[in-house]
């Protein structure tokens, strides 16, 4: 039997957030965020833990379409999104001193040319990320600015850091690359 209620509604965490890679691919009009979080269960019986996926939505960035949760390790599945007072969210089980590799996928309009993923929400879990691995990846843009230091050269700048525990969001903005192609 499963612990389950405080964990499933997502408040209060029992399993450890360990690390996260965030990969956003930047097209002229919107992002596809694709979000592989690593998790465990520290304790020696299953349990399952809720939780809530955070969208920075605002007149120019809508609620995201096309939103997709799957479990990659240690067995490969889709996992059930629940809508729960206008948040999205799932639960997921994990057996005994399990590790996990969750992947959150969405497609989100971007009117401004700019956009925000948010990590303040890692404060919740009471403790810093061992890493975090945050990559911008141009489709038809060109990155013009990002909160964080974009410290990863090449096609597809980003920043990486260990014992994070992010006191900001992070916020980018791009430009369409149209007129290089001109």
């Amino acid at each position: 039997i499963a612990a389950t209620f405080p964990f499933a509604s997502g408040i209060i965490p029992v399993v450890h957030f360990k690390s996260e890679r965030i990969d956003v691919h930047v097209y002229p009009g919107e992002i596809l965020v694709e979000g592989h979080y690593f998790y465990k269960n520290p304790f020696p019986f299953p349990a399952v833990q809720g939780f809530f996926i955070p969208f920075p939505m605002d007149k120019d960035h809508p609620m995201p379409m096309d939103v997709h949760v799957e479990r990659l390790t240690p067995i490969k599945e889709e996992i059930r999104i629940r809508r729960t007072f206008g948040n999205t969210g799932f639960d997921a089980y994990f057996s005994a001193y399990e590790e996990a590799e969750i992947r959150v996928s969405y497609l989100q309009k971007a009117g401004g040319e700019n956009a925000t993923y948010i990590l303040t929400t890692t404060r919740p879990w009471g403790r810093p990320l061992e890493s975090g691995c945050y990559t911008l990846y141009p489709h038809g843009t060109i990155i013009e600015s990002s909160n964080y230091p974009l410290d990863i050269p090449g096609k597809a700048p980003g920043f990486h850091r260990t014992g994070f525990m992010p006191d900001k969001d992070w916020q980018f903005t791009w430009r369409s690359d149209h007129e290089k192609r001109m």
